[in-house]
C-alpha cells in the first residue's frame, strides 16, 4: 500500500514517523497493533483523519497521546 499524504504531510515524511516513533506487534492470531505515541495530538488528528484509528488521551499521570490502529488497518499502514 501507498502510503497517503496530503499537501503539508508528505507520505515519506508519515513513513519515517511511523518507523520512528511508532511500534508495531502481530499477534498469534494473525491480528496486528500499531500504536505511536507523542505529547502533542496536533500530529496524531492528523494521522487519524488519513488512515482512521483512533486517539487515547492522557491520564491523570501521563501526558502522552496515542494514535492506535487495529486488525487490518494497522496492516495496510505497516
Amino acid at each position: 500500500m501507498e502510503i497517503k499524504s496530503d499537501k503539508k504531510l508528505p507520505g515519506d515524511y508519515v513513513a519515517g514517523f511511523i518507523d520512528g516513533e511508532g511500534s508495531s506487534q502481530f499477534t498469534k492470531s494473525n491480528s496486528a497493533h500499531l500504536s505511536v505515541p507523542q505529547k502533542s495530538r496536533e500530529l496524531l488528528d492528523r494521522l487519524m483523519a488519513l488512515f482512521g484509528g483512533s486517539i487515547c488521551t492522557p491520564s491523570k499521570s501521563s501526558v502522552v497521546y496515542t494514535w492506535e490502529l487495529c486488525a487490518e488497518k494497522a496492516i495496510s499502514v505497516m
